[in-house]
């Protein structure tokens, strides 16, 4: 069960809009598998600040995802996270600074 956690588990993440799946990198796997160590469920207040920062990121990128019915079989769930608000919205695409290029003051 371990070894297939680690290979292809996925995060669980439930809010009262649904309940939605996330895919995350092999390193971060391997945080979730540490978090999630004892429990199947935890709330987001009792994560510490480095695993909140780690599962905000997980949410507002784009490896979201609802498996179909099918597939709810074969998901590989590491652990559920509660969480009391919305999914976060997708991050904003930054400007691009151009080196060398300055504001004018009027």
């Amino acid at each position: 069960m371990w070894m297939e956690k680690m290979r292809r588990g996925v995060l669980q993440v439930s809010t009262d809009s649904g309940v939605r799946y996330v895919q995350p990198s092999f390193s971060e796997r391997l945080q979730l598998l540490w978090t999630f160590r004892n429990f199947n469920v935890l709330t987001e207040q009792i994560l510490n600040q480095h695993e909140r920062h780690v599962v905000e990121e997980l949410c507002v990128e784009d490896r979201l995802f609802r498996p179909h019915v099918a597939d709810c079989l074969t998901v590989c769930v590491i652990g559920t996270l509660e969480l009391n608000h919305p999914f976060p919205a997708k991050k904003a695409p930054q400007p691009a600074m151009i080196p060398g290029a300055q504001r004018s003051s009027a």
